[in-house]
C-alpha cells in the first residue's frame, strides 16, 4: 500500500478527540507494523486512548513521532465530502486529519516500511545518548546535561516537549504525550 492509499485508510478511521477515540487507529498502526515484523506495543493511556511504541534495531538512531487523534468533525452536513471518506478530488485527499496528521503518519509508516525492506540490519534504535534539541534557543544537550539542567529548563518548555523529555530521559510512561506516537529508527553511524 503506497502512502496515498495509506493516508486514505487512516482518514477513514474516526479518531476524534474529544472524546478521545484513538483505539482503532492505534490497532491499525500496530497491525501494519506487525505485518512488517517490527516489534510494536500499545500502551493504554485512557479509555479508548492508546500510544503506539515500536522500535527496530539497537543503539543510536532517530525517533519518528506523530499524533493519531483529530479534532472533532462537527456537523457532517457542513462537509462537502464525507469527513471519514478519504476521497481524492483534484489530486487532494479530503477528510478529517488528511493534513494533520494522518498524511504525516502515512509518510512515517511508509518510511519505516522502506527502511525495513532495504536493509534492516543497517538501522538501529534511537537512544538518548544522542544530542537532544529541547527547543530553547536551538541549544542541544545530551541526556546528562538535560538531567543536570532539568529544574532550570522544565518550566520554559511547552507541555508536549516537557512530557516527551520526561518519558525519554526517565522512562515515565505517564508523561508520554497522549497525542504522540513513536517509531524509532535510524541508519547506522558511518565507521
Amino acid at each position: 500500500m503506497d502512502e496515498v492509499k495509506l493516508t486514505q485508510e487512516l482518514v477513514r478511521i474516526n479518531s476524534e478527540n474529544p472524546p478521545g477515540n484513538e483505539k482503532e487507529i492505534a490497532k491499525f498502526i500496530r497491525d501494519y507494523l506487525d505485518d512488517l515484523k517490527i516489534p510494536v506495543k500499545l500502551i493504554k493511556f485512557d479509555r479508548n486512548r492508546f500510544n503506539v511504541i515500536a522500535s527496530l534495531g539497537k543503539g543510536d538512531g532517530l525517533m519518528l513521532a506523530g499524533h493519531t487523534d483529530t479534532v472533532p468533525t462537527g456537523d457532517p452536513k457542513n462537509w462537502k465530502f464525507n469527513p471519514f471518506g478519504g476521497k481524492i478530488v483534484d489530486d487532494k485527499i479530503y477528510g478529517r486529519g488528511s493534513t494533520d496528521m494522518k498524511s504525516g503518519l502515512a509518510a512515517i509508516l511508509t518510511a519505516v516500511k522502506k527502511f525495513k525492506k532495504e536493509n534492516p540490519k543497517e538501522y538501529r534504535l534511537w537512544r538518548l545518548t544522542q544530542l537532544i534539541n529541547y527547543g530553547l534557543d536551538g541549544e542541544k544537550l545530551d541526556k546528562q546535561e538535560v538531567k543536570k539542567s532539568w529544574f532550570k529548563i522544565k518550566d520554559k518548555l511547552d507541555p508536549y516537549k516537557k512530557r516527551a523529555l520526561e518519558y525519554l530521559i526517565w522512562g515515565k510512561l505517564y508523561s508520554l504525550p497522549n497525542k504522540l506516537t513513536f517509531w524509532n529508527l535510524s541508519r547506522k553511524s558511518a565507521k
